[in-house]
């Protein structure tokens, strides 16, 4: 169970989550050694407070959850999460500006977070956004990306209405375009049941997100028995 905790990103992200929710979440993934918590800003210090001390990383989200802030403002607010604790940042690619031809400024964009994160040794894992992208796009994405130098690319925010699950064969795309370059994949968007996670890591993911992070591991004597047979 250990060996797969340090895949999940246990992640509380819903608008109307509550400081005992989060605060719940924490203990969670302290007691299940998940490799981190993902938590909006307004509760980076509760979290990590909670956190300090547990081996545990603090995640947090920047141009969340559409991406179209300017670059300058998602700078600014990686530097602000990153001085207040947070150990990686996940921001939201300008999908906007990418569909209209603008990769300069999607470049510039994912630059401007880097250049913070840098800074302070942390991790930048950059969303795409891919159910509203073609194959073609995924790919083309993947490699503006890597040419920037983030660390990871993620497949969705999981959060928007209409949002569909992630699906294995997009992770796969993701991380067949990605591996080369030393860049890893992140998986979120429903993963909630343990075929799907552990399918996730097969196809390349190196993390989950997820709000289901016990469930996925609890899980797991079942779906590694089902495998067998």
């Amino acid at each position: 169970m250990k060996q797969y905790s340090k895949f999940i990103d246990h992640s509380p992200l819903k608008m109307d989550a509550t400081e005992t929710e989060i605060i719940q979440f924490c203990k969670e993934a302290i007691d299940y050694s998940f490799h981190s918590i993902v938590v909006f800003p307004y509760y980076i210090e509760t979290a990590k407070k909670m956190i300090e001390g547990s081996g545990v990383k603090l995640d947090t989200v920047a141009g969340f959850p559409f991406g179209n802030d300017l670059p300058e403002i998602k700078a600014r607010q990686a530097e602000t999460y990153l001085d207040m604790g947070a150990d990686e940042i996940d921001m939201v690619m300008n999908l906007s500006a990418f569909k209209s031809g603008k990769k300069d400024h999607v470049r510039h964009d994912i630059d401007a977070v880097l250049k913070k994160v840098r800074k302070k040794n942390a991790l930048l894992k950059v969303i795409l956004e891919v159910e509203l992208l073609s194959d073609d796009e995924i790919v083309e994405a993947c490699n503006l990306v890597a040419d920037v130098g983030a660390d990871f690319v993620k497949t969705s925010v999981g959060l928007l209405r209409g949002s569909k699950p992630a699906e294995v064969q997009t992770v796969k795309l993701m991380y067949d375009t990605v591996a080369s370059k030393g860049l890893k994949v992140k998986a979120s968007g429903a993963v909630h049941t343990t075929e799907n996670f552990l399918a996730m890591i097969d196809a390349g993911a190196s993390r989950i997100g997820t709000s289901k992070g016990i469930e996925l591991l609890t899980g797991l004597p079942q779906a590694q028995l089902k495998a067998d047979y």
